[in-house]
């Protein structure tokens, strides 16, 4: 059990340590995919005042603003790699706000003169698969392609492996320490077929929809 439960432990370490580096290399690339003209800018200042009141109320509403930066980035993307990302990339409290963007969006039943929610390109976003990580920032939306059956010829992150796991000794003050590490590194070789909305101002929303009644 106690064999399990450090190789648990290992694991989601190793993990985590990956997610800090995709965070890293991603937004050490942002000035390339923005040359690619991939990287849309959203204020959502204007919609807080400083008293806490936020106008729409629901911070979802003022959400829905992002999903046609979503879109634009996909034709962009598109345009210069001829493929769609099918990843959105970005922090816990963001993903969940995509999430629930979707599913409203999927819950609004068909009619017989026409639909409610989002139509046309704004919709891609839905058939994007959302993925979020404590790593990354939640004023960044990151659009992701992975290249079906892992085709390197078309590969845009790329993970590799040295040395799955190794062992490292070390004496602190007369205290021997023993680490697990793995010896990997992450590439981003495709910049291109990368999008970023960089969301200012989300931080203050999502702080002030917590404290609404």
């Amino acid at each position: 059990m106690l064999v399990r439960t450090m190789s648990e432990a290992i694991k989601t370490q190793i993990l985590l340590n990956k997610d800090w580096d995709l965070s890293y290399f991603l937004e050490a690339n942002e000035s390339e995919i923005a040359y690619w003209g991939a990287k849309q800018d959203v204020n959502l200042s204007p919609f807080f005042d400083g008293e806490g009141v936020i106008s729409p109320r629901s911070t979802v509403d003022i959400f829905k603003t992002i999903s046609p930066r979503i879109a634009m980035n996909n034709r962009i993307i598109h345009r210069n790699f001829r493929a769609t990302p099918q990843f959105l990339v970005t922090g816990l409290r963001t993903g969940a706000l995509l999430e629930s963007m979707q599913n409203w969006v999927a819950s609004i039943p068909s009619m017989t003169q026409g639909e409610v929610g989002y139509q046309g390109e704004s919709a891609q976003f839905m058939k994007q698969t959302v993925l979020t990580s404590p790593a990354i920032s939640d004023n960044k939306i990151y659009q992701v392609y992975k290249a079906p059956g892992d085709n390197l010829s078309r590969a845009v992150i790329i993970d590799f492996v040295y040395k799955p796991l190794y062992i490292v000794e070390e004496i602190t003050n007369s205290v021997k320490r023993t680490f697990v590490k793995s010896r990997t590194a992450l590439e981003v070789c495709t910049p291109h077929a990368i999008g970023c909305v960089d969301v200012t101002g989300l931080d203050t929303f999502l702080g002030a929809e917590q404290q609404l009644p």
